[in-house]
């Protein structure tokens, strides 16, 4: 059977920031990263009127 390799499919960024906290990967697990997105900003904002709330599924749109 092969090794176990890891692969990470999100922005290369947030991917490079997870891996680097995983305890396991410094004891030697290959990464592979593959990302299949990539976060782009735009400087259009949404017209909040009338809405009470918003509910963030990324930290991407937190920080954007």
């Amino acid at each position: 059977m092969p090794d176990p390799v890891l692969l990470m499919t999100r922005p290369q960024e947030s991917a490079e920031r997870f891996v680097a906290e995983l305890p396991g990967v410094s004891a030697g697990l290959p990464v592979c990263f593959s990302p299949l997105l990539q976060i782009e900003h735009i400087s259009a904002v949404p017209d909040f009127d009338g809405i009470s709330g918003v509910i963030f599924t990324s930290s991407n749109g937190v920080e954007a």
